[in-house]
């Protein structure tokens, strides 16, 4: 294996890890929903899951 087919190997895992990370983000923030979920009524405030989804909505449109 020559220098060069490592380079391209590890530029490679590289490209895809970025991508994949990209893409569950997507997903995740897809998913996201402004009421609390039913397992976390008792458990959580509204107010504070509120305040949470839209620091996360800020924190991601942002470019972190």
């Amino acid at each position: 294996m020559t220098a060069q087919t490592l380079l391209y190997i590890i530029i490679g895992v590289i490209m895809f890890d970025f991508l994949l990370e990209r893409f569950l983000d997507f997903l995740n923030r897809s998913r996201w929903s402004d009421s609390l979920p039913e397992s976390l009524q008792g458990i959580y405030d509204q107010e504070k899951y509120s305040k949470q989804q839209d620091y996360e909505r800020v924190k991601s449109s942002s470019g972190r």
